[in-house]
């Protein structure tokens, strides 16, 4: 009987094991086979791209699919708007670095003219 207990334990961790597999082998497909995904991108239209493909036909479940494609999409524009934000904030803290030095350069210009009018009294 504990033979038998294991031996199921087993094989369902091969299963999940081979599904993990079989998951991360559809979202590389994703990722390389489908170059024009946007915010508005839906599964019909990604579907159509790919729905030949090995990978594709390996996952048997059509609700793992796009179970799948919606956990992709998501990231896909989390990373996305991530990605702007981030350049977004580094144009913003080169302006503030450029502006910075303007000022600093203003401000021994300043003392300069100051210095020079305050010996020019001399």
């Amino acid at each position: 009987m504990e033979k038998a207990v294991l031996k199921e334990k087993e094989r369902l961790k091969e299963e999940a094991r081979k599904q993990k597999r079989l998951e991360a082998s559809f979202k590389e497909l994703l990722k390389t086979k489908v170059t024009s995904l946007t915010d508005q991108s839906k599964w019909e239209n990604v579907k159509d791209q790919i729905e030949n493909d090995d990978n594709y036909l390996a996952l048997s479940s059509e609700l793992d699919r796009i179970r799948l494609f919606d956990e992709y999409h998501r990231q896909f524009i989390s990373d996305t708007h991530h990605h702007k934000r981030a350049k977004k904030e580094k144009k913003k803290r080169k302006h503030e670095k450029i502006n910075s030095s303007v000022n600093f350069n203003n401000k021994i210009q300043f003392s300069r003219t100051s210095l020079s009018f305050f010996f020019s009294r001399l």
